[in-house]
């Protein structure tokens, strides 16, 4: 889940890990280009929070990809300015 939708400045990501693990977070536009890309060691079992800061990113759709190395959850959000 990412909240707020539509996202400002910051978005946060809120997921649950069945075991302790590494994940990778990738953000894409909506022409498919990769805005954001990055690796989260170590997280705990059970509910997560990402804080991610989108202020370098402009007004649009953006596809979120979260990584678990057993599953890959993806998700919509909708940036403004």
């Amino acid at each position: 889940m990412i909240f707020p939708n539509p996202v400002i400045n910051r978005a946060k990501l809120t997921f649950n890990l069945q075991s302790e693990s590494s994940i990778i977070i990738s953000i894409y536009n909506v022409l498919g280009h990769k805005v954001h890309h990055n690796k989260y060691n170590n997280l705990q079992k059970g509910l997560n929070i990402i804080d991610i800061n989108t202020t370098g990113f402009s007004s649009g759709i953006y596809f979120y990809r979260i990584d678990t190395g057993k599953n890959i959850l993806t998700s919509k959000s909708f940036i403004i300015r």
